[in-house]
């Protein structure tokens, strides 16, 4: 026989799962739960984090599907919260390397050479 667990039980399993993970403040992560269709919301500094609240709320037995709407970002300097996505990473990499690049080619061509 199968207990039927209520949203509310379902719900406190989970925050109590994420206060258990230290990569993870439960204050940062929304937890709503409708029939056991898990919500998961908020803004976190690092992807590590949204991972470890989604396998948290896994963890659950009674948890039936989990939609991640956790955003990834780091804090504005004047609120909200800057996203972070792949492709703006990777051009800001590209821009970083092409000038370290540069100003090392402009450094060697610059220097004279010793013996």
């Amino acid at each position: 026989m199968t207990t039927h667990r209520t949203d509310a039980a379902i719900k406190q399993d989970i925050l109590d799962e994420l206060k258990l993970d230290p990569k993870v403040t439960e204050t940062e992560i929304g937890v709503t739960v409708k029939d056991g269709a898990v919500t998961l919301t908020g803004n976190i500094p690092l992807y590590s984090h949204k991972h470890a609240a989604n396998q948290a709320a896994k963890r659950i037995k009674s948890v039936r599907s989990i939609v991640d709407n956790v955003q990834v970002g780091i804090p504005a300097l004047m609120g909200g919260m800057v996203n972070w996505r792949d492709n703006h990473l990777q051009s800001l990499s590209i821009r970083s390397l092409s000038k370290s690049v540069i100003s090392i080619q402009n450094l060697i061509q610059r220097e004279p050479m010793r013996d």
